[in-house]
Parts: structure tokens; sequence; C-alpha cells
């Protein structure tokens, strides 16, 4: 390729350069706003992938009431009103995150489009402690693993619908459609910026549903309930 800085093109022709590249941005100037959309919007589906990663629960049975850690000040206060002890708890966290990639649709063009988006739904920890205290084949042991295990599926199905929200969000939404832009980096701004807004409130709302699921198994009704038939 030719440096122009070496080799200056005659005055004549800078002018006739100079004049066609006026007469090109008068004629973008006069294209209606739905042409140079149009041009915009002819791309295929982008790639898209959610990856869920549920680990089995881990059942730790190791510890005494009074020393089974991660516990809460909300789950010590549902217990004092039992005026019980901490027979069982079960521990959830989860993180998600996304990435993206971004095409250039035409060289030279402030088109881009969404080429892949990957999401990815991590359980961290899904554990469930039972009190050392409670034989295993007890009565009271086999009634504090079935209320955990309630539990445990709260957060399996939770986090499982929580992914199908979020396919159902991205997938053939103007929300992935391309998009024009001044530079590459900005068309992966706006478009992870727009995507992580949709999959933060998505999550948001799944967790309330598993808080307010959990809260429903947890009150003193239903721990007496459930362990009436040891006493």
């Amino acid at each position: 390729m030719t440096d122009a800085r070496k080799t200056p093109a005659p005055h004549r022709k800078r002018r006739r350069l100079l004049a066609a590249a006026v007469l090109a941005a008068a004629v973008l100037t006069l294209l209606p706003a739905g042409t140079a959309e149009a041009a915009c919007s002819e791309a295929d589906a982008p790639e898209i992938r959610i990856r869920l990663e549920l680990p089995e629960p881990e059942l730790i049975h190791d510890y005494a009431s009074d020393d089974i850690p991660e516990g809460t000040v909300e789950t010590a206060r549902r217990v004092r009103e039992l005026n019980s002890r901490l027979h069982g708890l079960t521990v959830f966290q989860m993180e998600t995150g996304h990435e993206v990639a971004v095409r250039q649709l035409r060289p030279g063009r402030d088109c881009f489009r969404l080429e892949r988006l990957n999401v990815w739904i991590r359980v961290n920890k899904l554990r469930v402690y039972i009190a050392r205290e409670l034989a295993r084949g007890s009565c009271l042991y086999d009634v504090t693993l079935r209320h955990e295990s309630r539990h445990v599926d709260i957060y399996s199905t939770g986090v499982k619908s929580m992914r199908d929200e979020m396919a159902k969000a991205l997938t053939g939404t103007p929300l992935t459609a391309p998009l024009r832009a001044r530079s590459v980096q900005a068309a992966l701004t706006r478009y992870s910026t727009a995507i992580g807004t949709v999959l933060s409130d998505i999550r948001q709302k799944s967790s309330l549903e598993m808080t307010r699921d959990n809260a429903r198994l947890d009150t003193p009704f239903a721990y007496r309930a459930e362990q009436a038939p040891c006493f």
C-alpha cells in the first residue's frame, strides 16, 4: 500500500476526490433514516449459549448444632422462636456473568452485529448441614434431611427457571439485533450494558422468588408440624 504522505496526488486529482467525498456525504445525508437503519438490520442470528453449572448438594454431618458455620442472624432468630436448637441448614451461593463478541458487518461501516453471547449461571455452594447430634437414621435426622432437601429443590428449580427466562429474553429480540456504533468498543459496551441490565433484572426476580419460597418452609408452625412425629 502506498503511503499518501510520501506521494502526494496532483491538485486536480485532489479536487476531484474532495468533490466526490462531498457528494457522497450529501447522498448519505439525504437518505431517509429508515434506509440507513435497514442497511444495518440484515445479519445472521447471534450464537447464544447459556450455561448452568449446578453441582450435586454436599451433605455435611460434622458439626454440632452450635457450631454449624455459615448460619445467618435470621436463621438464629427463627430457631430461638422455636426455643430449639439448629438441626439443619442449607447454604446456597451463585454467580452470573456474560461476555459478548461483535463483528463489523462491512469494512468502513459503523454497523455491527452481535456475533456471540455467552451467559453463565454458576452455583458455587449448595451445602446441606445436619447437626452432629442427630444420629443417622433417627427420626429427627430423617425429618431434618427431608426439610433441607426441599430447600435444595427450591434452589435447583429456581436456577433452572432463571436460565429459561434468560433464554427467552435473549432469543429473537431487538436486544441482540444489529446496531450502529462509532467503534467496535462502543458496540461492545452498548450490547454488554443492555444485555447485562436484562440479566440482572431476571436474576433479581428469581432470587426474590427463591427467598419467598424458602421463607414459607421456615416458619415455627412448619417446624413443629414436621418434628411432631418424633416426640
